[in-house]
This record gives structure tokens, sequence and C-alpha cells, in this order.
């Protein structure tokens, strides 16, 4: 079991063992800092030129952007956008 710390002032009794056994197991674990896990602010304010174009795209690939961009509280352009980004920064290495 983890040592008790200040932040186990709260009791949770009815807990499941599972997360019992999470937080041990996270407490147990050696953590190693990742200084590039987050851009920094230069880059965070950097605003990424954009140019409007005009596909055809199949309507069951809209119906399901759309519907996971309700789920996940965004714009389905923006999840679009993003795939197309992260699949052109892949195969342009």
């Amino acid at each position: 079991m983890r040592k008790s710390t200040e932040y186990d002032k709260r009791q949770y009794e009815d807990a499941p063992k599972e997360i019992d056994l999470a937080l041990d197991a996270a407490f147990a674990a050696e953590v190693v800092p990742n200084d590039d896990f987050l851009p920094s602010p230069e880059e965070l304010v950097k605003a990424q030129r954009r140019r409007t174009v005009t596909i055809r795209i199949q309507d069951s690939t809209i119906d399901f952007f759309k519907t996971a961009a309700i789920k996940n509280k965004t714009h389905y352009q923006t999840m679009i956008n993003q795939l197309l980004d992260r699949y052109a920064e892949h195969y342009s290495k």
C-alpha cells in the first residue's frame, strides 16, 4: 500500500479496489519529466496561415465527423482540419 500523504485528507470507503490499486501503481511509478510536452507560449500564439478550399467529401464521412463533434463539443471542420494536419505532419518527415 502507498504511504499516506497530505493529499489523503478524504476517505473514499466505497471506491472500488481497482482504484486503490491504480493509485498505488501511480505513486510507485518513477516519473520522468518531459520538457517537450507542451509548446512554448510563442508557439501557442503563432497563427498558422490557412487557405479556404472547396472539396467534395462523402455524406457518411461528414455525418461521422458531425456526430463526433457534437459528442466532443467541438466543430466538425476543426476535427477534419486537425486530422489532415496530423496526417501531413506525419508523412512529411
